[in-house]
């Protein structure tokens, strides 16, 4: 299922016991996917989902975030993976 908005995230989430989120390669219109990530946990949180995984390989778009292009994906990347946990 492609989601690309709040609100169609958290439709979907409810009444679920297992997320699983995967990304890939997005070059426009989206969200930032480690955005994305972070906003997925923060709703399996507040409706009590037993399980996240999340599939995110590093792809192009981790060369780029909301701030302009990083040095650093892999660190990037780490710290929304952190934070979602």
């Amino acid at each position: 299922m492609n989601i690309n908005n709040n609100l169609l995230l958290e439709q979907a989430i409810r009444n679920a016991n297992t997320v699983v989120h995967f990304t890939h390669d997005y070059f426009s219109f989206v969200v930032e996917k480690n955005e994305q990530l972070q906003k997925t946990a923060q709703i399996c949180k507040a409706y009590d989902v037993d399980k996240l995984v999340s599939v995110n390989p590093l792809e192009f778009v981790n060369y780029y975030n909301s701030n302009g292009f990083t040095d650093d994906p892999l660190n990037d990347e780490t710290k929304a993976q952190d934070s979602a946990l």
